[in-house]
């Protein structure tokens, strides 16, 4: 099972839902993390681990899910919630934190909305076990990334991004190969990059032909069909650093080395399949794509500049 939890597919995914999910017919989640636990703490904000629970029930379907699947996405979703920090820290950082005003407006809808169920706020926090404290970061959070996608993903924005990059988004599929070759974690980034970016060299020379290549040193199962993948599209079905890596690729071009966990990945593109959407067609997908990037660039950058502590995982 493929599981994604630093990206969403919707702004849905990425606004803590505050004023709905946590009051529906539902109840409760299901608390299966110690209550006091700590899982991290960014710039001083705990982050607990019935949050990373909570989070993982609203957004994984069908969690849990196989026990040898929950350490790694449990580590998946606790990370996603530190960046989502990083992102609100670097919000307040910019000035586009909530005013007390702003977040007592939001207490105020939210008290409506829980009074129209027959609920209390305390009810709510008791049922959801927030803290005061979560509640107002939660807030904040959802008002200060709504100001900010609305000042930053207008739409000149994203059809500047449907320009620059068209071939991720107007259906171009690329019929592409691949070469795997072995490597283990702690040399992927150097004695394994080296040798793949020798036989790349060898392969764009023409001292090697690409079907003894792939006979030769691939251990994918796709060698026995001379690597080939079939067609894809930028958004699936393979991992994002390697749909990225061959969407820069012309026909006949082979990428430079790529390492992932499976060792390192040198792409040949093979032939190229033109799209014909236009931006109004796929604007909510272009849209999805720079928030993203934008949730990611923000989180990354604020990262040095505040104290983070994660928990160790076993």
């Amino acid at each position: 099972m493929k599981l994604s939890i630093d990206s969403g597919n919707s702004l849905a995914f990425f606004l803590v839902p505050v004023l709905l999910a946590l009051i529906s017919a539902r109840g409760a989640f299901s608390q299966t993390a110690d209550n006091s636990l700590i899982a991290a703490r960014v710039d001083g904000f705990e982050i607990r681990e019935v949050r990373v629970e909570a989070y993982l029930q609203r957004t994984v379907p069908g969690w849990p899910l196989a026990k040898e699947q929950q350490p790694p996405a449990r580590a998946a979703a606790a990370e996603h919630l530190i960046k989502r920090q990083l992102v609100l820290a670097s919000l307040r950082l910019a000035g586009l934190g909530s005013t007390p005003t702003e977040l007592e407006w939001k207490r105020d809808e939210l008290r409506a909305q829980l009074q129209r169920v027959g609920k209390t706020l305390n009810d709510h926090l008791d049922a959801s076990n927030l803290s005061e404290e979560e509640l107002r970061n939660d807030m904040d959070w959802e008002l200060a990334w709504k100001k900010y996608l609305a000042r930053t993903l207008t739409a000149e924005r994203l059809e500047q991004e449907y320009r620059a990059h068209s071939r991720d988004f107007d259906g171009t599929e690329l019929h592409v190969a691949q070469i795997l070759l072995p490597a283990e974690p702690a040399e992927a980034q150097t004695d394994g990059l080296a040798r793949a970016e020798q036989l790349a060299q060898r392969l764009r020379r023409g001292e090697l032909d690409w079907n003894s290549a792939v006979r030769g040193h691939s251990i994918s199962p796709s060698r026995e069909r001379d690597g080939d993948l079939g067609w894809i599209r930028r958004q699936e079905p393979m991992p994002e650093e390697f749909s990225r890596t061959a969407f820069a690729l012309i026909e006949g071009e082979i990428s430079a080395p790529l390492a992932s966990k499976f060792g390192v990945h040198l792409i040949k593109c093979l032939e190229v399949r033109p799209g014909k959407l236009q931006f109004g067609d796929v604007r909510d997908e272009v849209y999805r794509v720079v928030m993203e990037a934008e949730f990611r660039r923000l989180a990354a950058e604020m990262r040095p500049k505040v104290d983070v502590w994660v928990r160790p995982r076993n």
